[in-house]
């Protein structure tokens, strides 16, 4: 990493340790001036530059609901409204999955076989067939940009926020920065 006029240009190295030394920089008047190699890079560096907090939370929140759909909810496997688990009788529902609630049954944000509410903690949430499948939990910890940018109370704030809206996710994540 070269560090020059408040301008990081990243090397070969930051990209391979994931960017453990840009730590420092994090919240003062630096910015990445390199290109991402990847997408999830590409997000690293604009929610990195991004100073404003609350940009930056939904820069994450964003492409993390979108690469969760893409790369992780695909596990669960549904086949006419069934996923692995209700398929495999492992689940104590017979279809739809997991989007069920304690005392309320089906959650009513579930509409024409779609979530309706985009939100990380639902899209994290797997039943242990399925994260067997993936081959590890599906915890805040265990991605990149959720570990890097959030301390440990936001992790808990973003796993454990069923069902709430992505602006009081973000609010909750702000005040407890």
């Amino acid at each position: 990493m070269v560090v020059r006029d408040n301008k990081i240009e990243l090397e070969e190295k930051d990209y391979k340790n994931k960017f453990k030394k840009l730590k420092r920089y994090l919240d003062k008047d630096y910015k990445i001036i390199s290109k991402g190699k990847d997408e999830e890079t590409q997000v690293f560096i604009k929610a990195f530059n991004q100073k404003d907090l609350r940009k930056r939370y939904e820069i994450i929140y964003d492409y993390m609901c979108d690469y969760l759909d893409k790369n992780v909810c695909v596990v669960c496997d549904f086949k006419n409204n069934k996923c692995i688990g209700n398929r495999m009788g492992t689940s104590v529902h017979k279809e739809n999955g997991c989007c069920y609630f304690r005392n309320e049954g089906f959650c009513k944000l579930f509409k024409n076989k779609k979530c309706t509410n985009p939100n990380i903690s639902c899209k994290l949430f797997m039943c242990p067939l399925a994260e067997k499948k993936m081959g590890f939990h599906s915890l805040p910890k265990n991605y990149f940009l959720l570990k890097y940018f959030f301390n440990f109370v936001q992790r808990d704030i973003l796993r454990y926020s069923y069902r709430k809206p992505k602006k009081d996710c973000i609010e909750d994540l702000l005040r407890k920065k």
